[in-house]
């Protein structure tokens, strides 16, 4: 799927939605095209799950609401159990008078997947990496203005390895990795659900599926294209 591109704004915009939905299945389209299961294995497991991955927005309204984008996903097949993530790159002022953008970002189960293992982040609250430490000048305990919402650091980690990326953060390596010129990424730090969903029309809240672990054949990747174009179908009818 293509949905994280060079820059991280590339999967906020609400009224995106619909256009990244629709191109989430030419991930699938690439694993079905392979001729032979070993090769599809051996792709499989040489490319970032999330490029494959079938994301379905949760944008609040009645039409989807999170059961009924629940309810869509279940049909999708040969995928991981789901995964709610949250998004959002809004302004913040700090130290200047000039607003910059920071990338908030909250996955399921991200708490265990830096070290120091962070403990639930409360709304409000933000856990920084060292290097996001060190460029923001701020320290545990500071309050920076995030989109209009004073936020705490209350936690600091370690910065993520970028050569090569964790799984867990293959689709985020603008998060992580130098510029071209050396500096370091864009500000970027961990909260909660809660604290993403508050920013409101810039918040990206969505459910995620990742293509199975398991071992799968032709005709499942066939399978699983048409219950990702389904599931995109039935999304977009909405």
């Amino acid at each position: 799927m293509a949905k994280r591109n060079s820059s991280a704004g590339s999967r906020v915009p609400v009224a995106m939605a619909s256009v990244l939905i629709a191109v989430c299945i030419v991930g699938a389209r690439l694993y079905s095209s392979s001729v032979a299961s070993a090769g599809l294995a051996e792709q499989i497991s040489e490319t970032c799950r999330d490029a494959s991955s079938l994301v379905l927005p949760i944008k609040g309204n009645i039409a989807t609401t999170e059961g009924t984008v629940r309810q869509i996903g279940e049909q999708v097949k040969f995928v991981e159990p789901v995964r709610r993530g949250a998004f959002a790159r809004p302004l913040f002022v700090l130290n200047t008078t000039v607003p910059r953008r920071m990338n908030l970002l909250w996955l399921e189960g991200i708490e265990n997947q830096v070290t120091p293992h962070l403990t639930p982040l409360a709304r409000g609250e933000i856990a920084l990496s060292e290097t996001n430490m060190f460029q923001l000048k701020v320290k545990i305990g500071s309050k920076i203005n995030v989109g209009d919402q004073w936020l705490t650091v209350t936690q600091q980690f370690d910065d993520v390895p970028f050569t090569p990326l964790p799984e867990f953060w293959c689709g985020y390596p603008q998060l992580f990795t130098p510029t071209a010129g050396g500096d370091p990424p864009p500000p970027s730090a961990i909260a909660s659900e809660e604290t993403i969903a508050a920013m409101g029309e810039i918040a990206f809240v969505y459910d995620e599926y990742q293509i199975t672990h398991d071992p799968i054949t032709m005709t499942n990747a066939d399978e699983m294209q048409r219950t990702y174009e389904a599931a995109t179908q039935e999304w977009n009818d909405r």
